[in-house]
C-alpha cells in the first residue's frame, strides 16, 4: 500500500491530466517545455530592457571624448551700414476758412399781453428773404442748397421664361381648329359600313336597330378604338366590324397647324324587312 501511494504522488498534474491518451499530441510536449520557454522568454526580455537602459549612456560617453573638439565655425562678416536720412516734409498750411457773415432773420416771437402793451416797431426785413428768428437781424439772404435725395440701386429684376410645353403627340385635344373628314364624304364611309355591315342575322325581324360607334382619326389617316354604344350588344359587334374593315383614308384634324388625334362619332340605324 505505501509503494502504490509513493508512486502515484510522484505523478505530476501532466500525468494525471494525459493519462491514457495520447501524449504525442502537440498540447502534451507545450506543457512539458511550459517551463523551458518561460525562462528563454523572461531572458530575452530582460536583455532587451539592459540594452535600451544602458544604450543612451554609451552614446553620451562617445560624444565626450577627448578627441572631439567643436568646429568654432565661420566668424560673422559685419556690412556697413549708411546713415538712414529723413526726408524733409513740407507742412502745408491750413486752409483758412472764410469768415461766416450773419443770416437775415425777422422777428417770429409772440407778443405777451401786458397792461401797458408798448407798441413794437414796424419791421423792415422781409420774410420771404430771411429766416426766422427771435429778432429782427439785418444780413444776407440766406442760400438754399438743394441736394437731390440719393438713387439707392435695386436689385435688378430677372425675368423667368417658362420651359415651352411641347404637347403630347399622343393626347387626344377636346377642340380643333379643323374637323377630322374622309376622303371622299361622309357620305362614302356610310355606304362603305353598310357594304361590310353582315344583316343576316336580323333578317325578317322587321326591327329597326341603332347604334352609336365612336373612334379615333390616327394623324396617319387610319382609325382606331371603334366602339360601338347601343341597346342590342350583337348588332353593337356588327357595327364595329363594318367600321373598322371600312377602306379609305382620313384627313387628320388640325390644330394649330399641325395633325393631331382626334374622335369622330358616326350613328348607325337599320330598318330590317
Amino acid at each position: 500500500m505505501k509503494k502504490l501511494f509513493d508512486s502515484q504522488s510522484l505523478q505530476t498534474l501532466d500525468e494525471i491530466v494525459f493519462q491514457h491518451k495520447n501524449k504525442n499530441y502537440g498540447a502534451y510536449a507545450l506543457r512539458k517545455e511550459e517551463g523551458a520557454f518561460l525562462g528563454k522568454a523572461m531572458f530575452f526580455g530582460i536583455s532587451i530592457f539592459v540594452i535600451l537602459g544602458i544604450a543612451p549612456l554609451l552614446l553620451s560617453n562617445l560624444d565626450r571624448s577627448p578627441g572631439a573638439v567643436p568646429d568654432p565655425g565661420t566668424p560673422p562678416h559685419w556690412v556697413p551700414v549708411e546713415d538712414w536720412v529723413l526726408p524733409d516734409r513740407t507742412v502745408e498750411p491750413l486752409a483758412v476758412k472764410p469768415v461766416s457773415t450773419s443770416v437775415q432773420t425777422y422777428d417770429t416771437s409772440v407778443p405777451v399781453p401786458t397792461q401797458n402793451a408798448v407798441e413794437r416797431p414796424v419791421s423792415t426785413i422781409n420774410p420771404e428773404t430771411a429766416v426766422p428768428g427771435l429778432q429782427d437781424t439785418p444780413g444776407e439772404a440766406p442760400v438754399y442748397t438743394y441736394n437731390p435725395p440719393a438713387t439707392v440701386q435695386g436689385p435688378e429684376a430677372t425675368t423667368h421664361q417658362a420651359p415651352a410645353v411641347i404637347p403630347d403627340p399622343n393626347s387626344i385635344p377636346a377642340r380643333v381648329d379643323v374637323m377630322a373628314d374622309f376622303q371622299g364624304g361622309i357620305q362614302a364611309f356610310r355606304k362603305k359600313v353598310l357594304q361590310n355591315f353582315d344583316g343576316s342575322a336580323y333578317e325578317g325581324s322587321a326591327e329597326k336597330i341603332s347604334a352609336v360607334v365612336t373612334f379615333v382619326v390616327e394623324r396617319d389617316g387610319s382609325i382606331s378604338a371603334v366602339k360601338a354604344t347601343g341597346k342590342d350588344a350583337d348588332f353593337n359587334r356588327e357595327a364595329e366590324k363594318a367600321v373598322a374593315a371600312a377602306r379609305g383614308k382620313w384627313n387628320p384634324a388640325v390644330l394649330d397647324g399641325h395633325k393631331v388625334r382626334s374622335y369622330f362619332r358616326i350613328p348607325i340605324s337599320m330598318q330590317f324587312e
